[in-house]
């Protein structure tokens, strides 16, 4: 095997395992990227201000749900952990106070909204 070859030992993923565990014991772990340059390339879509796409769980969850779909599909497809994360990195108690979402729990939401994917 040459140096830009990955073996790969695909076994099983069990959907109850741990993040720990996989994260320790396999060799690679897919995990979504630009999603926000997608939403804007692909969808054309304005996004807030000052919590990007996170108000996209309100207003736009099935564009959310096409994307990250797509990410969990080609794990499925060869096996592998898919990582994704919540849209909420620029969430916090001052950006949400400035957005159109200041009466909503985005978190918990984001959160709630991730676990139906």
């Amino acid at each position: 095997m040459d140096g830009n070859t990955v073996e790969l030992n695909l076994r099983k993923i069990d959907k109850d395992m741990k993040f720990e565990e996989i994260y320790q014991t396999e060799k690679i772990i897919l995990t979504e990227g630009a999603i926000v340059e997608r939403l804007k390339s692909e969808y054309n879509l304005v996004l807030d201000k000052w919590i990007n796409h996170a108000g996209l769980i309100y207003t736009q969850p099935e564009t959310l749900e096409s994307i990250y779909g797509q990410y969990i599909e080609i794990g499925q497809k060869y096996n592998l952990p898919v990582m994704i994360m919540t849209p909420t990195r620029k969430v916090n108690n001052e950006s949400l106070m400035n957005s159109r979402f200041k009466n909503k729990n985005i978190i918990d939401d984001a959160c709630s909204f991730f676990k139906t994917l």
